[in-house]
């Protein structure tokens, strides 16, 4: 469940952001979910590279970013 949701792909895999209950999250393509901040709206995901995304969102008119690599 979530709201606001962004996907990117990398390596044929799929990555999924969504806020749910004031909360960012990452889905990971293994199912796993993983809360990433507090708050927020717009969430990004952004492949870099093979092997990085990007996850970018806003909250209280301020931008927060975390760098996803782990399992890429």
């Amino acid at each position: 469940k979530g709201i606001q949701c962004s996907i990117t792909g990398v390596n044929g895999e799929y990555y999924i952001a969504f806020i749910n209950g004031g909360k960012v999250y990452c889905r990971e393509p293994d199912g796993n979910t993983v809360k990433i901040g507090e708050g927020g709206s717009y969430p990004k995901l952004i492949a870099i590279d093979s092997s990085n995304i990007l996850f970018a969102w806003e909250n209280r008119d301020k931008i927060y970013r975390s760098l996803l690599s782990d399992g890429l």
